[in-house]
């Protein structure tokens, strides 16, 4: 206990939480996070929240506005009192580096107190405990305190007195913006038209619902977490019920990003994700993947939901195709386009090498021509490199799906496994006499 009051002092020092915090010390209130985390809402200001109920596992997302080292020590100030607590026992505390630096944190306990209470796995390491706390930060700026507790857990979590705490944050407004559509019935944005129609995308249908996706340059993955925040906090009445993530490379900011979003009486689509099946009325995955230079957006949403464009437009601009896509429910700009990447006579030879990951077990190319396939010859289909020969004047264009595996870890066991990728890469050449 001495511990804890000196670290909530050194807190009212350094961030100026002010004396309310040291109200917090009492174990009746660690395992209710909305006296916790309510004596720092001004502090802090507490900007969102979601509540979810999975199977086996329960769940709260706190979001503040908050710089990274406050949040950091908000995080702090909880780990290390739930970790004096006697009945539990710290199983681990991790850090992961991301945008904002060292402050993807983590701390799983296991319960002592009962025998009959569930497990879950832990959202950045993967572990299974009783309890997890991860402090996480998105590319919307805010961080979030993840707490995460298996069934029968004496967490005593009270909706209404977390939603008295959260402030209403209103949307700012874009008079150049265009007007929302009128749609009756369940919404959801046209992502499309949020990504200012500067991006294609591909759409196909699966049971039960639509599968739509995105492919842009990495530099401006920060879209796909404005989009995910719309559907948060956009009031289109979907509710999140999980969000996983899955390390790609910890030496870089690079991984998977999973969002699931029910809505009532909506019909369920199933996706797959980390070993097990998942449901929902709306799914969002997003690839952010800069070792490769690219961000996936993987959209899934039931057939009860409306395509609309409702007057959201991202902050990001400039978006560059990955991947040639097709027009669908989510609008569509058709064939690819944006300046030429090459120019060549006709007559000339280019070699074009396809970007391969390093350290990849198996490989497979796939080149075509996708535009002008009359105006060039191309050799080397399955090669690692293509050669294109111009026969006449125009625009070509050219991708290979590089279609490759590599040595991962599975984040729910913890053992070594293999991962699967197949991005496609687009060149666009164009041909003068």
């Amino acid at each position: 206990m001495k511990k804890f009051v000196s670290l909530l002092l050194a807190l009212a020092l350094c961030l100026g939480l002010g004396g309310a915090a040291l109200a917090t010390t009492a174990t009746e209130d660690l395992f209710r996070p909305q006296v916790w985390f309510g004596d720092w809402a001004d502090d802090y200001e507490l900007i969102n929240w979601d509540y979810y109920d999975d199977v086996g596992a329960l769940g709260l997302i706190l979001g503040f506005r908050s710089e990274p080292e406050a949040a950091m020590q908000l995080f702090l100030a909880y780990a290390d009192r739930l970790s004096e607590d006697g009945s539990l026992q710290e199983m681990s505390r991790l850090k992961y580096e991301s945008d904002y630096g060292e402050y993807d944190q983590e701390a799983c306990f296991t319960y002592m107190g009962r025998s009959n209470v569930g497990s879950v796995t832990s959202l950045l390491g993967g572990t299974p405990c009783e309890l997890t706390i991860d402090q996480v930060w998105l590319d919307d700026g805010y961080p979030r305190i993840v707490i995460a507790w298996g069934e029968g857990f004496p967490m005593e979590i009270d909706l209404d007195e977390i939603d008295i705490l959260s402030a209403d944050v209103e949307p700012v407004s874009d008079p150049s913006a265009p007007a929302a559509e009128t749609v009756s019935g369940p919404v959801i944005p046209d992502a499309w038209a949020f990504f200012n129609e500067e991006i294609t995308h591909e759409d196909k249908n699966i049971d039960n619902g639509t599968q739509v996706l995105f492919m842009f340059d990495s530099d401006h993955a920060a879209a796909a977490y404005e989009y995910a925040d719309l559907l948060q906090n956009g009031g289109f009445g979907l509710t999140l019920t999980g969000m996983l993530s899955r390390e790609q490379d910890r030496s870089i900011p690079s991984g998977t990003y999973y969002y699931i979003f029910d809505y009532p009486d909506a019909a369920q689509i199933e996706d797959y994700f980390n070993g097990n099946y998942r449901h929902g009325a709306v799914t969002l995955k997003i690839n952010d993947w800069p070792d490769y230079g690219w961000c996936e957006v993987a959209i899934q949403f039931s057939d009860d939901l409306t395509v609309a464009d409702t007057g959201d437009r991202c902050s990001v601009t400039g978006l560059a195709d990955h991947k040639e896509a097709l027009a669908g429910p989510m609008g569509g700009k058709g064939p690819r386009t944006g300046d030429a990447d090459y120019t060549m006579r006709v007559g000339e030879s280019l070699r074009l090498d396809c970007p391969r990951k390093f350290g990849a077990n198996t490989e497979q190319f796939r080149w075509a021509v996708d535009e002008g396939a009359d105006l060039v010859s191309l050799e080397g289909e399955i090669s690692a490199s293509a050669t294109v020969t111009a026969k006449a004047p125009g625009r070509v264009v050219v991708s290979v799906v590089y279609d490759h595996s590599y040595d991962t870890t599975d984040v729910l066991t913890g053992n070594d496994t293999y991962g699967f990728a197949a991005p496609t890469y687009y060149f666009i050449i164009e041909i003068t006499n």
